[in-house]
């Protein structure tokens, strides 16, 4: 029989946009706060490809130097007295780049430093007395001319974190032509980024900013998703709500990274494939071309800023092969691809480029998938990271095994293996990226949009939909307060942390240095204000043989003054290193002992 013709759309009322308006300015105030500062040093000393030197006398006495670093090609800094003795050198490296960081360095007030800069740009150097307080100096060029931007302490408020130092650094040296560092994913996120440094600076405001418009934007989206979907308006309200407190869309949407737009772009495609399978059923395909060209528009947006957009329009072609309307497929594709193309082209000749493709395979494939083998227990640790991705994204797999029971009872066996290919190709992308919790952020966004079309299958009576509405946004506060990962930190001071114990440890030693040893970085390099001695800190997409022997190699030459690991006999295999201290922790995912070795001098 052929499909039934849809219902029509309902109108807008004023009442139901002034409330999405609200919804959407409510979270724009939320996700804006406190997002970052809107001043920095704007003008660097840039030695790039070269070596230059500044001259600095200080005006008082000093204990501590403050050292914001800009892009880097492997340089570094070095600071010596007037005698030529070296009293501060600090390597500059892609893991510097836009973030305040600083050591103690005690002078007297009339001392002159040499500044040396090598093959890297520096925004700003600070002098700061026992007090804290801002030393002034004469001299120092390019490295002093800012000191009104430096901040009163270092946070996230004005530095780099996580992969902010990829993406956020990207967005500027694409503002200002300059050679191109991470080439890893399409260029179109950084593009955004890009825009927002133009407008508001390169400030953490500014390379955030993009990020947090299109997570905001995500809530009026999830709405009109809902809306057309259901035709019910109160399931808009609910999906728009359930995505606003949705604490995986906010704190992925304020960080400099990609996620987000793919993201976006992802639910955009498919809100537009939603129209043209309900419009090509009362206008035809020829009166539907324009929802099948923006579908694929937002396919190639999606693919453009990220690669997981791929696995997206994958899914909306099962989509549409599955209504089975194959003697017009090639008219409606011939539309998709259009918009597909004309999104998409550039980042394949970006890709071609900058050869991001070479070790595509080793990276993302053979590790990662291929990591399970050769342990003498590869389906016990497959099992396992199965189940941590179960774990973290419980809201969206119960969604997907209730919508797969009710498949299987209404015998719509169809839907019931697109369900199942839908899980398969869930775990699949966890397994690829060997499994990273914000990998779930699609999955964040697209639950709470079935959620909210759930209800509608029950018998409607008077008040139902809105005790549903509300029922099922107090059950997702109760699950996020009684089921958080995170749960087992409340009541905890920060005091009592592992990271902040051991960081007054580490502080004790001078300009010291730190190895999160075999996993990935637990706050420990943050706590202590110490940066990452090696590139590979992050156990995953890369090739981990070369992670394992960085790190083996500081260890092996006693290369830093501290090691904090999860393992109790660190001693064993390097003698040199003793266990300085212990503490038992649970951040979310279990019970762990940190140890913090120190090296025996």
């Amino acid at each position: 029989a052929p499909p039934a013709i849809p219902a029509p759309q309902p109108k807008w009322q004023r009442k139901e946009l002034l409330a999405m308006l609200a919804l959407t300015a409510a979270t724009a105030v939320v996700s804006f706060t406190y997002l970052g500062s809107l001043t920095a040093p704007q003008s660097p000393l840039d030695a790039a490809d070269t070596t230059l030197t500044e001259s600095v006398t200080l005006q008082g006495g000093t204990a501590a130097l403050w050292v914001y670093p800009g892009i880097s090609y492997g340089g570094r800094m070095t600071v010596t007295d007037a005698a030529g003795t070296t009293v501060y050198e600090k390597e500059l490296d892609y893991g510097t780049c836009f973030s305040w960081t600083s050591v103690e360095l005690y002078a007297d007030a009339g001392e002159v430093f040499h500044i040396a800069v090598e093959n890297a740009q520096l925004f700003e150097l600070a002098f700061r007395d026992a007090d804290g307080a801002l030393v002034p100096v004469t001299g120092g060029g390019a490295l002093f001319d800012e000191q009104d931007a430096v901040p009163e302490a270092i946070s996230q408020l004005n530095s780099m974190y996580f992969d902010e130092i990829y993406h956020g650094r990207t967005g500027y040296e694409q503002l200002h032509r300059l050679p191109v560092y991470e080439t890893t994913h399409p260029p179109l996120g950084k593009d955004f980024i890009m825009l927002g440094i133009a407008l508001f600076g390169m400030t953490a405001f500014g390379w955030r900013f993009a990020g947090t418009l299109f997570g905001v934007m995500l809530v009026p989206l999830a709405w009109c998703f809902v809306r057309r979907l259901t035709r019910r308006p109160w399931a808009a309200a609910m999906a728009g709500v359930l995505l606003a407190l949705d604490f995986m869309r906010f704190s992925q949407s304020r960080l400099a990274t990609i996620d987000i737009y793919g993201t976006f772009f992802i639910l955009l495609g498919a809100y537009f494939m939603l129209w043209y399978c309900q419009q090509v059923l009362t206008v035809g395909v020829n009166g539907a071309v324009l929802p099948m060209f923006l579908g694929g528009l937002a396919f190639g947006l999606g693919c453009a800023s990220k690669w997981t957009g791929i696995y997206a329009g994958a899914g909306l072609a099962v989509l549409y092969l599955r209504r089975g309307w194959l003697r017009q497929l090639g008219r409606s594709c011939a539309a998709y691809l259009g918009g597909l193309a004309l999104a998409a082209l550039p980042w394949f000749a970006y890709f071609g480029a900058y050869h991001a493709l070479d070790a595509w395979w080793e990276c993302y494939f053979y590790d990662n998938l291929f990591l399970y083998k050769g342990d003498g227990r590869s389906a016990l640790t497959l099992a396992q990271h199965l189940w941590w991705a179960v774990r973290d994204d419980l809201p969206a797999v119960c969604l997907l095994a209730a919508f797969l029971l009710w498949t299987v009872l209404s015998k719509r066996h169809g839907a019931a293996l697109a369900t199942l290919a839908m899980a398969a190709g869930l775990a699949f992308t966890s397994l690829m990226g060997g499994y990273l919790v914000y990998y779930g952020l699609v999955l964040a966004v697209f639950a709470p949009l079935g959620l909210a079309a759930l209800p509608q299958k029950l018998p409607a009576k008077r008040g139902m939909c809105a005790a549903l509405s509300v029922a099922g946004i107090a059950a997702a506060a109760a699950w996020c307060l009684l089921l958080s990962p995170n749960r087992a930190l409340r009541g905890r001071t920060a005091e009592s942390l592992p990271q902040l114990q051991f960081a007054e440890i580490i502080r004790q030693t001078p300009n010291a240095t730190l190895l999160n040893y075999g996993t990935l970085d637990g706050g420990f390099y943050t706590a202590a204000g110490v940066l990452p001695p090696c590139r590979y800190f992050c156990v995953t997409n890369m090739p981990l043989q070369d992670q394992w022997q960085q790190q083996w190699d500081l260890l092996d030459a006693a290369a830093v003054d501290y090691v904090v690991a999860l393992t109790g006999d660190l001693q064993n295999d390097y003698p040199i290193y003793h266990c300085a201290a212990s503490q038992t922790y649970n951040g979310g995912e279990g019970e762990v002992t940190w140890y913090l070795y120190a090296k025996t001098k």
